[in-house]
């Protein structure tokens, strides 16, 4: 529930969320169900978090999913690879209403 998450974030965030220091480090033990594959491309991860036929017009898709990285170089890096996909969105649909516009 979105409730169990918010807490769940609100933990490690905090310091809360069990630990292991290995070299100095704190790390936690994220869920399998949240990790993808170390092989695992940006798009593998917007499909995963946003569905394969992700419609980068449908609001509602977007209002309860997010993209957490603790590195500004990995967030632009989401940001530039969603950015090129709304795009290539964009271009289709211009070129389906230019068909549909031809057939009338």
């Amino acid at each position: 529930s979105s409730t169990e998450w918010d807490q769940y974030l609100i933990q490690i965030g905090n310091g809360q969320y069990p630990s292991q220091l290995i070299n100095n480090q704190d790390y936690i033990q994220l869920p399998a169900e949240i990790v993808l594959a170390p092989n695992s491309t940006v798009d593998d991860l917007i499909s995963s978090v946003y569905g394969e036929d992700y419609d980068a017009l449908d609001e509602a898709n977007h209002q309860n999913r997010i993209i957490l990285t603790p590195q500004n170089k990995n967030a632009q890096k989401i940001n530039d690879t969603m950015t090129k996909n709304i795009q290539v969105f964009q271009k289709r649909i211009k070129v389906l209403i230019q068909q549909v516009h031809q057939k009338i």
